[in-house]
């Protein structure tokens, strides 16, 4: 996760068919995941949430539907990235204010 107020972006790797996680050894390509639940803690107002991916529409964010579920005390931003192939960023766009 990286911040810079008012964005945090949580960057999505698929590694999930690699044997190896080397990044400089050949692999197979990876399966493509889709309709992917995504769930992160937030302590913050959020005013919207992003996905973009240089696999999809030139890398260009689009928004993406989002809910804030209170749970296990905190709260849980909860969005569905339509696509990973490669890799993909989340963008959460925070409120100015002051945090929750």
């Amino acid at each position: 996760v990286r911040q810079m107020p008012p964005f945090s972006t949580v960057s999505l790797i698929n590694l999930s068919t690699i044997p190896d996680t080397r990044w400089n050894v050949p692999k197979p390509l990876p399966s493509a995941h889709h309709d992917l639940n995504i769930e992160i803690m937030v302590d913050e107002e959020i005013t919207g949430v992003y996905a973009a991916s240089p696999d999809r529409d030139e890398g260009r964010p689009h928004q993406l539907p989002y809910r804030l579920l209170q749970k296990d005390g905190a709260t849980w931003l909860c969005t569905s990235l339509p696509a990973l192939e490669y890799w993909s960023m989340i963008t959460i766009k925070k409120s100015a204010r002051n945090p929750r």
